[in-house]
């Protein structure tokens, strides 16, 4: 038996976040900090420390993002099964529009 491999979460960034101008000053800010070292150890060093700094922006300013966005995909799916089930109206498919322009921004 091998013992457990320690495995370090990679850096994540959502295309979503861009839409946010409080994420590309943060950014901004953050990578103006000098630092000493060579390119790559600069490099490392920026985006070890700018990580901890985009998870407490993104639990403040975006909240749970697949959270967000699997209500907004259910929401999305029940106006459109009530499109189905009940028949076209202009109120349902208003809402539809609604719950898709919601989706598709989450």
């Amino acid at each position: 038996m091998h013992p457990p491999i320690n495995i370090i979460p990679r850096f994540k960034f959502f295309k979503s976040w861009n839409t946010f101008d409080s994420c590309t000053s943060l950014i901004t800010d953050h990578w103006a900090t000098p630092v000493q070292g060579n390119p790559m150890q600069v490099l490392h060093f920026k985006l070890k420390s700018l990580k901890p700094k985009l998870q407490v922006w993104n639990k403040t300013e975006v909240g749970n993002f697949h959270n967000n966005v699997s209500i907004a995909q259910q929401h999305l799916m029940e106006a459109q099964l009530d499109l189905d089930n009940l028949g076209y109206s202009a109120e349902r498919s208003e809402h539809e529009l609604i719950c898709l322009t919601n989706y598709s921004q989450a």
